[in-house]
């Protein structure tokens, strides 16, 4: 079983947590800093990512052992590649990581992020009936079917060097051994990691039939490997699908990407913020967690602030360390 309970790094004053994935986790942390008394750490990151040997690419990039070929940059990140390239990953102590999607895109080793490359051609793709059968043959087709596509859809001498890249990108499907082995790597290579699915959205009252797919095979992947993952569907569905998501069914409500940070915590952060104490030991885990609690005490409302104030009353009964600590966040407040 890959260890989950790695002891990571930290500056030694705040929790640092590092995203990989896309904006429906990004968005969250970054409102969540103030109450959770944590920082957001996206140093080196290639930008956003949705499926697993993406997320496995990120890591490695982040981890300086892959390099992104400077001609398939633009496929990959949106950002600058020489600032990015020039940034150091300083070890998180909490990865939490996306996985959203199984569609797989590359060129040759490459993996491709699907909007980014939709970004770089927008004239090709913005025709629904081409952009339909392209995916279709660069999933099924062989070179010869996907050239003569590609001739007759995007002909022309001016196009040579789009066709050129188009022609060569792949589509699959990530399965259950690949999401296994991504997931594995994940787990092995970054301390503390909490897995987060897409939310299985309903559309006209169904379930995404690719989505629901997915969804639920990422979550019988990590129940069976012992991984901490968190589905969205059942806060969304709490508030309810049309006050949590746009109409779009992938992006969160500004409203409620708080309020998701805080399903995080309570599912698993905490549990993971706990497990740091015991593997660090008290002293060590001080300043981070008296930073991490000072927020939630004073930045949440009542409730969640009495359970951060019993959490550490129960900690301190644990950690004599603590208990300084208790008297001051806790007994003088």
């Amino acid at each position: 079983m890959p260890a989950q309970q790695s002891s990571g790094q930290t500056s030694g004053q705040i929790l640092s947590v590092a995203p990989i994935g896309s904006c429906r986790i990004v968005d969250p942390l970054r409102q969540a800093r103030p109450f959770l008394g944590v920082e957001m750490n996206r140093g080196r990151s290639l930008g956003f990512c949705h499926s697993s040997p993406e997320a496995v690419q990120q890591m490695r990039y982040l981890l300086g052992e892959v390099d992104i070929d400077e001609a398939l940059w633009p496929f990959v990140s949106g950002f600058d590649r020489a600032e990015v390239a020039a940034q150091r990953h300083e070890p998180s102590d909490i990865y939490i990581v996306e996985l959203s999607s199984e569609k797989v895109l590359s060129l040759g080793d490459t993996l491709l992020q699907l909007n980014y490359l939709r970004t770089q051609y927008a004239d090709f793709f913005k025709d629904n009936a081409r952009k339909n059968a392209y995916w279709k043959a660069i999933e099924r087709e062989t070179q010869g079917g996907i050239d003569a596509l590609l001739s007759d859809a995007w002909g022309g001498p001016e196009r040579a060097a789009e066709r050129d890249v188009l022609r060569q990108v792949r589509l699959r499907r990530a399965d259950a051994a690949q999401t296994r082995e991504d997931m594995r790597a994940l787990a092995n290579q970054l301390p503390n990691v909490m897995f987060v699915t897409h939310v299985n959205a309903r559309e006209n009252g169904a379930p995404i039939k690719t989505r629901d797919r997915y969804v639920t095979m990422v979550k019988e992947v990590a129940q069976a490997e012992g991984l901490r993952v968190f589905d969205p569907t059942e806060a969304v569905m709490a508030l309810g699908q049309a006050d949590a998501l746009e109409s779009d069914l992938n992006h969160y409500h500004e409203d409620f990407k708080p309020v998701l940070a805080e399903h995080w915590y309570d599912a698993h952060l905490r549990d993971i913020i706990a497990d740091l104490v015991r593997a660090r030991g008290p002293a060590a885990m001080r300043p981070a967690l008296e930073t991490h609690l000072s927020a939630r005490v004073l930045n949440t409302d009542a409730d969640r602030a009495g359970a951060a104030r019993d959490w550490l009353r129960r900690l301190a009964l644990v950690h004599p360390d603590l208990r300084e600590l208790h008297e001051r966040l806790v007994v003088g407040a």
